[in-house]
């Protein structure tokens, strides 16, 4: 009885997992997906790449980016394309999901969000058993930028109207692809990673130590391998193992943007107290090293612990000194009403 209830368990999680996930793939025999999207490629493309645009770019010209967009199913289709600017994510690789970026690193003169022209309308509407070709125009700007630019062009099928499940309960149908773009122009452009902040903080529900850094050139840097350390100041100074480590050996960093290296805490609380964060870099023939201070207040480790989901904070040598206090002071009044008193029996 108990492999046949592991056996029911099973199939429950999987075909949950079947329907409750959003589909993102480049694989256009996705079982249950009724559409695809195919790369239509002209001059300038990179001929060993066959699912992505990789360009070699000239200022000031303007590329047609051509897609087709196909629909295998029985009823008409409407579908949302938008293009996208790439960027770094807190897990140290590069981003090409759809997004709606409207802040982006400050180094960052040209998102690719920002060059199309004449673009296609929002919405795609792809007759049953049909394609639509679609073209987005990209204008480059006028000057050299000298290295590379980053997006995607994204395509997501509008929620069925025939949604499942029951009562109050549905679950949206829709699909996504995404075809990363890849823009170069001129010679490869040397990084320049900096680190400008550590601390710590709340992300996605946990306590997280960060390096916050910047790549403010036009780089496009893959197979990074990084390394992040945290240590308390007098733990570093003498010598002592770092509190949290964390060791990546395939990082991605998009050209011109920036991230949070992140350390969590596995669900241990933050301490107030002064921190070091100590890390490397190395990319090929690059290698950088960081070493920085920082402080975390107690107002600012009792708020994130109590934000953060799991974190089991122990405030007894608080609540021991609150108690302190008040005995303190509880003498200190009993002492200077009986000097008034005995002051006053005198007279």
């Amino acid at each position: 009885m108990k492999i046949i209830k592991n056996i029911i368990i099973g199939f429950t999680l999987f075909f949950s997992f079947l329907f409750l996930f959003t589909i993102s793939t480049y694989d256009a025999n996705a079982s249950g997906v009724n559409f695809s999207v195919d790369p239509v490629f002209s001059s300038g493309q990179d001929k060993n790449q066959s699912s992505y645009f990789d360009l070699n770019v000239k200022p000031g010209q303007t590329y047609p980016l051509k897609v087709r967009v196909n629909n295998a199913g029985d009823e008409n289709t409407t579908i949302k394309a938008s293009i996208n600017t790439a960027f770094t994510n807190d897990n140290t690789q590069i981003n090409y999901d759809e997004n709606n970026l409207n802040k982006f690193d400050k180094s960052l003169q040209h998102p690719l969000s920002k060059l199309t022209v004449e673009s296609p309308k929002n919405k795609l509407s792809v007759p049953a058993k049909s394609s639509v070709t679609s073209v987005f125009n990209i204008k480059l700007p006028n000057d050299d930028f000298n290295g590379s630019i980053l997006g995607s062009l994204s395509f997501t099928s509008e929620p069925s109207k025939n949604n499942s499940g029951s009562g109050n309960v549905k679950i949206n149908n829709d699909y996504s692809y995404v075809i990363p773009i890849i823009l170069n122009e001129g010679v490869n452009q040397q990084p320049n990673l900096k680190l400008l902040q550590a601390g710590g903080k709340v992300i996605n529900g946990t306590n997280n130590f960060y390096a916050h850094f910047q790549n403010d050139q036009p780089a496009l840097m893959t197979g990074v391998h990084m390394t992040g350390a945290i240590y308390t100041k007098k733990g570093y100074d003498n010598h002592e193992k770092p509190l949290y480590k964390v060791d990546k050996k395939d990082a991605s960093i998009a050209p011109n943007s920036n991230f949070n290296y992140l350390m969590p805490t596995n669900g241990q609380a933050f301490k107030s107290g002064d921190y070091k964060f100590v890390g490397d870099v190395n990319w090929g023939k690059h290698d950088w090293a960081y070493n920085k201070d920082f402080h975390m207040s107690f107002a600012k480790a009792y708020k994130d612990n109590n934000e953060a989901t799991g974190v089991k904070s122990d405030y007894t040598w608080l609540w021991l000194l609150l108690v302190a206090i008040l005995i303190i002071i509880a003498l200190i009044v009993t002492v200077i009403t009986l000097y008034i008193k005995n002051k006053h029996n005198r007279k």
